[in-house]
């Protein structure tokens, strides 16, 4: 037996995964890696600004990319098999999901009436129907935030 016959470079094309899986599987990671930096920045930003309780989001968006983070690194190392990448994929559609959800909640996020700050917002006015025995009376009435 020659040296060239246990040369392990010898082009044999033999995959666990298939290539496309791999490639697949790489670019649905930089997605969900992008998704959550930016969730990520999104709510750290938001929550100095707008309200402190998306300090929270970020926590929990912490917290899911470390669990999918150790499953990626399972998945790397191994102890995770390889025709178990599914598992892999769902938690990182999980991911982008719950980054996604958050975004749209910050950024449709109203400050509630204890939030505000009073003198900061002008007043508002409402026109609020009572009815009657001819039908409706509209009546307007203002709104201000009071300290």
């Amino acid at each position: 037996m020659s040296s060239s016959d246990t040369n392990q470079s010898s082009g044999a094309i033999y995959h666990h995964v298939s290539p496309t899986v791999t490639l697949v599987y790489r670019v649905v990671s930089g997605l969900a890696l992008l998704f959550a930096l930016s969730s990520i920045l999104i709510t750290l930003i938001q929550g100095g600004v707008v309200s402190a309780s998306f300090f929270l989001l970020t926590l929990n968006l912490l917290l899911s990319c470390s669990l999918i983070g150790q499953l990626w690194w399972w998945h790397r190392t191994g102890d995770l098999s390889e025709d178990r990448i599914y598992v892999v994929f769902a938690a990182m559609g999980i991911l982008a999901f719950q980054c996604l959800t958050t975004i749209i909640w910050v950024f449709n996020y109203q400050l509630s009436q204890a939030e505000l700050i009073p003198g900061t917002v002008p007043p508002v006015t409402v026109h609020t129907a009572l009815p009657n025995s001819t039908g409706f009376t509209v009546t307007p009435v203002t709104v201000t935030v009071q300290s």
